[in-house]
């Protein structure tokens, strides 16, 4: 077992070993990984954060003992930007973090290590400049990814899947929630009626045999914003999701949550 800290802006988690595979998630700069294998110029990572498992290119992570992965990963409280921010590198390059990227926040005795060990990937006296705090809502965070594209498997607003839209949402809000949607469904309070719900909760939805396939954030007034095509807001009520451009219901409603 190895473990590291994702270096880049971005980097694809794939199926498989190889640059053809599909992309299924993204490791976003500050995430740390466990490591569990090495195959060829891959590996095969899992996130400290919510656990998701897949391929990368290890020369977008860089390693660390199993002492600094623990300082860093049990830190009480992560510093997440709300923004994207040009950085910079150890060596003076130019680094691109987008919103959602995380560091671990400096506290008491341990603050210098913690210095030293982020040091290997970012100037922490330039990024200092950016941290601020955040006072947003989840509907207001939501509504700053309206129009991003859907991609599968995507994170940030360059391109978000539905489950990684809602997991953002949130964990710009402090929330940690997993990265698929059927294990999003899993947690939370299960709210009985939509005239019941508030806006933030979210909606889940399923397809003819059962599964849940799909996410939202419900918005009050009959509407949600989710990520179908494009980042959007739609009409919701008890049957599912009303596209109003097709005319048509495009998600069956199964299950609303309250985290």
């Amino acid at each position: 077992m190895e473990y590291g800290i994702c270096s880049v802006g971005i980097s694809p988690i794939r199926a498989q070993a190889s640059d053809k595979s599909e992309i299924t998630s993204e490791l976003l700069f500050g995430e740390l990984v466990l490591i569990h294998e090495n195959k060829g110029s891959w590996a095969y990572v899992q996130s400290d954060s919510d656990g998701y498992v897949g391929w990368c290119d290890p020369k977008q992570i860089q390693l660390l003992s199993l002492e600094e992965f623990n300082l860093l990963s049990n830190c009480e409280n992560g510093y997440i930007f709300e923004d994207s921010v040009l950085a910079k590198s150890p060596n003076g390059d130019k680094l691109v973090l987008v919103k959602g990227s995380s560091i671990p926040l400096f506290f008491r005795e341990d603050e210098e290590l913690v210095r030293s060990i982020l040091g290997k990937v970012i100037d922490i006296d330039y990024l200092r400049f950016f941290k601020r705090s955040r006072s947003n809502s989840i509907i207001e965070t939501a509504d700053e990814y309206i129009n991003s594209s859907y991609r599968w498997g995507g994170k940030t607003p360059f391109g978000v899947d539905c489950s990684g839209f809602t997991q953002m949402v949130y964990r710009l809000g402090g929330v940690f929630l997993p990265r698929d949607a059927s294990e999003q469904a899993k947690e939370g309070v299960t709210i009985n009626l939509l005239t019941e719900a508030i806006p933030g909760d979210l909606v889940f939805f399923d397809n003819s045999e059962g599964d849940i396939i799909h996410t939202g954030i419900f918005l009050g007034n009959d509407k949600i914003i989710h990520a179908s095509g494009k980042v959007r807001i739609d009409m919701l009520d008890h049957y599912g999701i009303f596209n109003h451009e097709q005319q048509n219901y495009s998600h069956k409603l199964r299950i609303i949550k309250r985290y």
